[in-house]
């Protein structure tokens, strides 16, 4: 294995400056997972075009959707001390007014949620209200605004904000001390610039709230050390009974992907890997990792059309091509 990891990252480190041009990307952050421990992480390019100042492993970017399923291991923790259930519905600890007089709300559940089976939008259409698309368990159906609701019953259960429950509960334990839900002075200067499609940097947001769909800033160290977690070992704080559930197939997707608790699964019965990404206008992230071999790879890049060099970078990692790219949505703007 270990002459296995370092063909991949003489690689990566050859091949990714190409990827890079090919693609218009200005810079991207990659982390592997080896052994069930990141043993190498490295920059490449520049934090924005116009700028020389490099991408190096501590670079931060806007991670997007790979802050579910950290907010997902929060949840499983709230439910491992008994705070909340999984199939208790979501209206028995936090009567929603944004989906009052919808009878489907009152069958919502935590698991529904987190295995986006919900039956709400990904996110309601502008100036409209939010409505169910669904029956809840009905169907998958990827759904930001599921995770907003079961950030607010989050938020009641433990009389904390998003941010601060985060960084108390799972970011200061697990010493990912470069990741926050909101934004941090100490990001200034090393946040990379999100890129539209032509190369224009786009304006940097600066969260003052969290949100825990889109919002979390993180490096690809940080998120690699969080996927180390989700390894059968005696040090997570996820007793094994609840890594069993999280990696459950709850739902299918197509025929070799399915979703568990937070996170998309590949292969039979979700056995090839774990994996998730990100989508922020000007970013593009993603993540997979398999417990079977306990090896893995994180890509962040600041470009609307960064998948491209995610995947090139997921084939060398794993040694083939990740099915996650051939799925629809990871082809939407």
């Amino acid at each position: 294995m270990l002459m296995a990891m370092r063909a991949a990252i003489d690689e990566i480190e050859s091949r990714l400056p190409q990827w890079l041009e090919e693609s218009g990307t200005p810079g991207a952050s990659v982390a592997l997972i080896g052994g069930g421990h990141v043993v190498w992480a490295r920059g490449f390019g520049s934090k924005e075009a116009t700028s020389s100042d490099p991408v190096s492993a501590a670079t931060v970017f806007e991670a997007a959707s790979l802050g579910k399923p950290l907010f997902a291991y929060l949840v499983l923790q709230l439910c491992q001390s008994g705070k909340l259930n999984l199939d208790t519905p979501l209206w028995h600890y936090y009567e929603y007014a944004d989906l009052a007089r919808q009878p489907q709300a009152l069958a919502l559940t935590a698991r529904h949620v987190l295995s986006h089976t919900s039956g709400l939008p990904n996110w309601r259409p502008s100036r409209e209200g939010l409505r169910f698309l669904c029956d809840p368990g009905e169907r998958f159906m990827y759904s930001g605004e599921a995770y907003v609701y079961l950030q607010l019953v989050a938020e009641r259960l433990t009389e904390t904000p998003l941010g601060e429950l985060m960084r108390r509960s799972v970011l200061l334990p697990l010493k990912l001390n470069a990741s926050s839900y909101v934004w941090r002075d100490a990001f200034e200067g090393n946040v990379a610039a999100g890129h539209l499609a032509d190369g224009t940097p786009i304006e940097k947001r600066r969260p003052e709230r969290a949100n825990a769909a889109w919002s979390l800033h993180t490096t690809a160290t940080d998120f690699a050390a969080f996927m180390t977690n989700f390894f059968d070992r005696d040090s997570t704080r996820l007793m094994r009974s609840w890594l069993r559930e999280t990696f459950t197939p709850q739902a299918q997707v197509e025929a070799s992907l399915s979703w568990g608790l937070g996170w998309g699964l590949a292969g039979a019965e979700g056995r090839d890997s774990f994996w998730h990404w990100g989508s922020n206008p000007g970013y593009r992230c993603f993540a997979a990792a398999s417990r079977d071999t306990a090896t893995g790879v994180v890509v962040m890049t600041n470009h609307v059309d960064g998948m491209r060099v995610c995947r090139e970078v997921v084939r060398v990692a794993l040694g083939r091509d990740h099915p996650a790219f051939e799925w629809s949505k990871l082809q939407e703007p």
